[in-house]
């Protein structure tokens, strides 16, 4: 992943493909700390999840919680098979 500001992420997968998610809403500290975590039942990232923002240095990492948005399919990336 790569945390592009506060609304929007890359999602790089292994295959090279990139997607775009905008954020519906803006999430304060993904800006500042550009670092998430997750957890999904299923073997992908859909709309409806959600996100936790985390500081890794901080006792309590964890920051807040935001919704993602539609994933938007980009290009090939020339990533794949790096495990980005």
């Amino acid at each position: 992943t790569k945390i592009l500001d506060d609304s929007s992420i890359l999602f790089y997968m292994n295959s090279g493909t990139a997607y775009l998610n905008e954020l519906p809403d803006r999430c304060g500290p993904l800006n500042r700390y550009r670092s998430i975590t997750y957890t999904t039942s299923l073997s992908k990232l859909c709309n409806t999840d959600v996100i936790d923002v985390i500081d890794a240095g901080s006792p309590v990492p964890k920051l807040g919680t935001c919704g993602l948005g539609q994933f938007e399919l980009l290009a090939e990336s020339k990533r794949a098979g790096q495990g980005q």
